[in-house]
C-alpha cells in the first residue's frame, strides 16, 4: 500500500520537500555562472524548466474539491513523486559539485516524455465535453 504522506503532493511532508528542493535550486541556480561549460548551463536550466512545470501540474486542482484525486489529478500526483525526489538529487550533487552532463542530458528526455504525456492529458481533458465526473466507471 502507497504511503500518502511520502506520495502524494498534497500533504506536508511533499510540500517540505519541495520547499527544500526548490531553494537549492535557487541557490544552485545562482551560482551557475561560476560553471564553465555553457552545454552544462543549458541543460541544467532545462531540467530546471521541465521539473517546475511538472511539479505545479500536481498542485492545481483540477476538478475542485468534490473530485480530488481523481483522473488526471491522480496521474499528475503519481508524476510528481519520482520528478520531485530526482530533481532534489540533482540539486543535491550539483551543491557538492557532483555535476553530470549525462545526468542532465537523461532528465531532459525523461521529463520531457512526462511533460509531453501532462500536455497532451490538458489538452483532452480541456477539449473532453462529457460531464461525466471523473473516474465515474472506476468506481469499485
Amino acid at each position: 500500500m502507497k504511503n500518502k504522506f511520502v506520495h502524494s503532493a498534497k500533504t506536508l511532508f511533499p510540500k517540505i520537500i519541495t520547499l527544500i528542493t526548490f531553494s537549492l535550486w535557487l541557490y544552485n541556480f545562482c551560482i551557475l555562472d561560476e560553471i564553465l561549460s555553457p552545454f552544462f548551463r543549458i541543460t541544467f536550466i532545462t531540467v530546471s524548466i521541465f521539473a517546475i512545470f511538472i511539479t505545479l501540474f500536481a498542485f492545481i486542482p483540477w476538478y475542485g474539491k468534490k473530485y480530488k484525486g481523481r483522473g488526471i489529478e491522480l496521474h499528475f500526483e503519481k508524476v510528481f513523486t519520482p520528478t520531485l525526489y530526482t530533481f532534489l538529487v540533482i540539486n543535491i550533487l550539483f551543491t557538492m559539485n557532483l555535476v553530470s552532463l549525462i545526468m542532465n542530458i537523461i532528465l531532459i528526455f525523461l521529463y520531457g516524455f512526462l511533460l509531453t504525456t501532462n500536455v497532451l492529458l490538458l489538452y483532452l481533458h480541456f477539449q473532453d465535453k462529457d460531464k461525466t465526473p471523473p473516474s465515474h466507471y472506476a468506481k469499485s
